[in-house]
Parts: structure tokens; sequence; C-alpha cells
């Protein structure tokens, strides 16, 4: 099975280039917690947007109607952050809007 690849911000490298700079000469300093911090922050918010693509494809991909799709559809629509009130109880096709 081939691996998937992902897309890394040039940000984050530099940061972390800087970080391992900043603990070969000083060690954990200030700075260093604040650069660890924000690393921390994209790389959570990387496999956030992994998870809610991976949400997105298995409701694209399940067939119409099927409980695993509308299962599928309501975990995406939890990790993109709509609103209930935005939602219908379940999907609607174009013909019937």
């Amino acid at each position: 099975m081939k691996d998937k690849q992902i897309q890394i911000p040039t940000k984050l490298f530099n940061e972390m280039y800087i970080l391992t700079d900043i603990l070969k000469n000083d060690g954990l300093t200030d700075k260093a917690y604040k650069l660890i911090e924000s690393i921390q922050e994209q790389i959570e918010a990387k496999f956030e947007a992994m998870e809610r693509r991976t949400n997105f494809s298995t409701y694209k991909t399940s067939a119409v109607g099927s409980d695993e799709r509308e299962v599928a559809r309501q975990t995406y629509l939890d990790s993109a952050g709509t609103h209930k009130d935005w939602r219908t109880k379940k999907e609607k096709s174009y013909q019937d809007l």
C-alpha cells in the first residue's frame, strides 16, 4: 500500500529549525517553550484537517442513502463546526431543493 503524502507549511519547518538551534545553544528557554507550543498547535491543526478530509471522503464515496454515508456526513459537519441549525436532518438531493 502506498503511503499518503501531506503538505506541511514551510513556516513549520522554519520554526522547528529555530527550535533545534535554541535547544542546542541555550536549552529550554521561554522562547523555546513558545516555539514548542506554536509547532504543536500547527501539527494539531494539520491532523484535524486530515481527519475532516477523511470524513468528507468517506461521506462522498459511500452509497447514497446508506447509514454509513449519513454518519460520515454528520461527523464531517461536526468536525467542520457547522451549527446544528444549518443542517438538515437527512441529506437532500439537488432534485429535492
